[in-house]
């Protein structure tokens, strides 16, 4: 009998044939069922909170972003685009690699993570749903956000199951806190596995996020009702230096902010520190995920956004939550940038005197 990861060479090989003679290699165009959830659309505003002028320190998007459109749609001025949520069935699908192969073609998650597949345990499944994004196999920020609330579709399609992820230090807290379990997947071969396109932060996946957000809130009270709480990002991720991040600490606790860092505390602690509040402050990146399951309803974010890479990821969840989402721009001043701390200071103001 042929082992397993032998078929999955060969599944392997198929693809790269396939690729090669620039054949349809997308697993999805495969699927046996197709079924759309939740319908495309697009959403307008609420324009971010942000002062005047903030918008001409921006002098580059993180993953290519034209600056102009994304602007735009901060301003309130242009759409969002929002993509359908999909729930995607295969069959006769192997695990390999970080991705999903089948008779040629290939869904890639994390090749990244891969090891040595010939010393893993080969495994055979009837069905699975697969709760994992492509993205959320990358980023902590994305897995929290993304594959948590995905996880309540791929629980009604099988056994819930995870492509592998970077073992994040608040990984296993967060699933835990929401009651989710699954196992990740390695080298196997799955009879029929299904998964979600699931990226779009649609009135669907709100029903969920409202859902996950009910369930952390019974868990403790909620520590820090009413607060303004500023997250000092770590050294983890990728660089965003604030340079005169010590003298903005400073003014803010001064006003009477909690100061929250991130890498000092467990999953636990991070969700007892920010339950509640009204306001999350911080750099722009994954540490302000956080903020999605324990801003209070009605709550604001601010993103503090390094000038060379605008990027709004927390924006499209805090308006589909009915949240207030702004910013704050930072100068250029390699080898990081600088945030005057009367614009960061004056926009908490304008932010909270819009929130709920």
């Amino acid at each position: 009998m042929i082992s397993g990861h032998l078929r999955a060479a060969v599944e392997r090989a198929r693809f790269t044939i396939a690729q090669r003679a620039r054949c349809d290699v997308d697993l999805l165009n495969a699927a046996t069922v197709v079924e759309e959830l939740h319908p495309a659309g697009t959403v307008v505003g609420p324009p971010c909170i942000s002062l005047a002028r903030q918008y001409e320190r921006v002098r580059g998007c993180a993953f290519g972003i034209d600056i102009a459109a994304e602007i735009a749609v901060m301003k309130g001025e242009a759409p969002r685009r929002l993509q359908p949520t999909v729930r995607y069935e295969l069959r006769d699908v192997f695990v390999t690699r970080g991705a999903l192969y089948s008779r040629g073609r290939r869904k890639l998650f994390n090749g990244e993570l891969q090891g040595n597949p010939r010393a893993s345990a080969w495994k055979e499944y009837d069905e699975i749903g697969l709760r994992s994004s492509f993205i959320g196999c990358y980023f902590f920020g994305d897995w929290l956000c993304h594959d948590c609330a995905t996880h309540l579709l791929a629980e009604q399609g099988g056994t819930p199951m995870s492509m592998p992820t970077p073992a994040w230090p608040d990984r296993a807290a967060y699933v835990a806190l929401f009651g989710q379990a699954y196992t990740e997947l390695d080298e196997a071969h799955v009879n029929r596995l299904v998964l979600f396109d699931d990226i779009t932060h649609n009135a669907h996946k709100a029903e969920r996020f409202r859902t996950l957000r009910a369930g952390l809130a019974r868990t403790r009270l909620p520590a820090a009702a009413g607060r303004i709480v500023y997250m000092k990002r770590g050294v983890g991720g990728q660089p965003r230096k604030l340079l005169n991040e010590a003298e903005i600490t400073e003014s803010l606790v001064r006003r009477g902010v909690v100061v929250v860092e991130a890498e000092a505390l467990s999953g636990d602690q991070i969700v007892t520190e920010l339950l509640g509040a009204r306001m999350v402050v911080g750099i722009e990146g994954s540490q302000l995920s956080h903020a999605l399951y324990t801003l209070r309803d009605g709550g604001g974010i601010l993103a503090i956004q390094p000038p060379d890479r605008l990027f709004n990821a927390h924006m499209d969840w805090a308006r589909v939550l009915n949240m207030r989402y702004g910013v704050v721009v930072g100068e250029e001043r390699p080898p990081g940038f600088h945030l005057p701390v009367d614009d960061l200071l004056r926009t908490i103001d304008l932010m909270d005197a819009q929130l709920a």
